[in-house]
């Protein structure tokens, strides 16, 4: 198991570095006046609206999402959707605002901030109606203007920190 954590983390921090040295030697613009402005308005959509359908118009049939939270990967669309409704599920109010987009060839890479109220179940954690407030990296490879690769990473620990789940009973520790 300590050997899985270390590669994974070994892969988030070279993937970190990479993004580094990307975002260094790519253009740079702000999001609103970018180029992808209508997919950008798209996952805004999908996140603060809940418009699921558009799920279909981002990601590739195969779109395999890494998330630095979970540690089996979303395999496919239906897997990826999956996943979005759950956090809107667990977060009704969920608000996601891109603070900056950069783009190098093929990979896209976002900075963005997400908050909301835990109202409903969070994995297998009940709700906490407390707030969260979280930001976090994202990059995106894109084929034929779909995603087809995404890496999401945050700080999941501070989320944690912020809801204040109530401690497991003992039966649930036993299990």
């Amino acid at each position: 198991m300590l050997t899985i954590k270390r590669n994974r983390i070994t892969f988030l921090s070279a993937a970190l570095i990479c993004m580094v040295i990307a975002v260094t030697t790519c253009n740079t613009q702000d999001a609103a006046t970018d180029a992808n402005n209508e997919r950008l308005a798209k996952i805004l959509s999908i996140y603060n609206e809940q418009k699921f359908e558009l799920v279909d118009e981002i990601y590739s049939d195969s779109a395999v999402l890494h998330h630095s939270s979970y540690p089996d990967d979303f395999v496919g669309k239906e897997e990826i959707l999956n996943f979005i409704k759950s956090n809107a599920t667990a977060f009704p109010d969920l608000k996601l605002t891109m603070d900056k987009f950069y783009q190098s060839e093929d990979i896209r890479f976002s900075f963005w901030e997400v908050e909301g109220t835990n109202t409903g179940i969070l994995n297998d954690m009940p709700p906490t109606g407390n707030k969260m407030k979280v930001w976090g990296i994202a990059a995106d490879r894109v084929v034929d203007g779909k995603i087809v690769e995404e890496w999401i990473v945050f700080n999941a620990l501070d989320i944690m920190n912020q809801l204040n789940p109530p401690a497991p009973t003992e039966e649930e520790t036993k299990e």
